[in-house]
């Protein structure tokens, strides 16, 4: 059980590194985070800190939203004075955020998102 558990998040590290890679460079880090605000899986320095960060802003967001008859928050974008983001994704159960460099290429991140978020879903579900 513990090997099966070993590979799916050795797995889902490479994803993060395609999803960084096919960014050309605009993620500095990333990091898919459970319910509970746990990191499952990490690339880059201060995956924890984003890790708590993405679930703080997710849980406001999720509260005003409420508050104004939403229902669930699918994605988030905070931008940064220094130019830089912080993009967070929902997935069945868990969280996706990806810090970005300064001046990113916030469309090609965004479709890298939506693109390797659906492969992490299927490898976590």
């Amino acid at each position: 059980m513990a090997e099966a558990v070993g590979k799916v998040l050795s797995r889902a590290g490479e994803v993060l590194k395609k999803l960084a890679d096919s960014s050309q460079g605009s993620v500095e880090r990333a990091v898919v985070i459970d319910r509970e605000g746990a990191p499952v899986a990490s690339l880059g320095e201060g995956c924890d800190e984003l890790a708590a960060c993405a679930t703080a802003i997710l849980s406001a967001a999720e509260l005003a939203a409420s508050l104004v008859g939403g229902r669930e928050v699918a994605s988030l974008e905070v931008g940064l004075r220094d130019g830089s983001a912080i993009l967070i994704m929902t997935m069945r159960g868990y969280y996706l955020a990806v810090k970005t460099t300064k001046s990113p290429a916030l469309g090609l991140v965004k479709f890298a998102l939506r693109r390797y978020a659906g492969e992490l879903e299927k490898l976590l579900s």
